[in-house]
């Protein structure tokens, strides 16, 4: 029987042509072999040496085929990473969080956390890693989280009881902010914190086989310019413009302008400005209502 670390060695040379941008044929054989034997990766290198049981080789070389027809690793293993904390991802169910996303939870939760009586609103939550993250960052807020996924929805409530937020984040499934803005509590600003599609349609055939091919188009596209659900969800939040209103969306570079536009056109007083990460990159939009 092979060992673990023929394994490792035997996939890391497989790998070694891949042509995914993130693929790191070490880093990718070492957590995949971990998974089929259901061990730590810290075992795993801490006893190369022991023999694998055929039904676990058989596991690793399924996955390790997988892989090299681009499937993302975060797919594989079912989980992914996001600011430090581990959250189940599906395919064809969830994104894969991104730092982008981190940079937008982390300035979010600079710009709030002087508004105790805070309702943070995460549209589209996914896995909910946003909702989690606003929940640890935020502890006095009150946090809601929609999908119109019920299959998310599961995804997200098992990640925050998972993560220890079981209770701190109210689940709603419905169109975009509809269903938390029924019934918001009176007199308490409202943040809606978005990562919602915003690729253009045309976009979607040139995008990496393990994008393409894996995750959900429906989280991915949105329109001839991508910013058809922003636009949605702007009518929506215009119904509560009485209220100081604060957005933290997510975008390209260039669509700044564009949904700068889509903002003021509903929120004429509101003060925008781009969010940046550490190199200066609009990875979008951050705004007041000035109501």
């Amino acid at each position: 029987m092979p060992s673990a670390k023929d394994l490792i060695a035997e996939g890391s040379e497989k790998l070694k042509d891949h042509r995914c941008p993130d693929a790191e044929p070490g880093r990718d054989a070492v957590f995949l072999a971990a998974h089929a034997l259901n061990r730590s990766r810290e075992w795993l290198l801490a006893h190369s040496e022991t023999a694998v049981a055929p039904a676990a080789v058989r596991r690793y070389r399924a996955l390790l085929a997988r892989r090299l027809k681009h499937e993302p690793l975060s797919y594989l293993l079912g989980t992914a990473n996001f600011r430090g904390r581990t959250f189940e991802v599906r395919r064809g169910t969830t994104l894969i969080p991104r730092w982008a996303t981190e940079t937008l939870t982390l300035a979010a939760a600079k710009e709030l956390s002087r508004l105790p009586q805070l309702v943070a609103l995460d549209v589209g939550t996914g896995s909910g890693c946003i909702a989690v993250s606003l929940a640890a960052d935020l502890s006095q807020a009150q946090i809601i989280a929609t999908d119109a996924s019920a299959s998310a929805l599961a995804i997200a409530k098992r990640n925050a009881a998972a993560l220890g937020f079981r209770g701190c984040v109210v689940f709603r499934r419905g169109d975009l902010a509809a269903p938390a803005l029924r019934d918001l509590p009176d007199g308490r600003p409202l943040a809606v914190v978005a990562n919602l599609p915003y690729l253009p349609d045309s976009s979607f055939a040139s995008l990496p086989p393990e994008i393409r091919l894996y995750e959900p188009k429906n989280a991915l596209v949105a329109g001839p310019d991508g910013l058809d659900l922003y636009r949605r969800l702007a009518d929506q939040l215009a119904a509560v413009r009485h209220r100081p209103l604060f957005l933290f969306w997510e975008a390209l570079t260039e669509q700044y302008e564009p949904l700068k536009k889509i903002v003021m056109e509903k929120f004429p007083s509101a003060s925008c400005r781009p969010i940046a990460n550490d190199t200066g990159i609009t990875i979008g939009l951050a705004a007041s209502s000035g109501s």
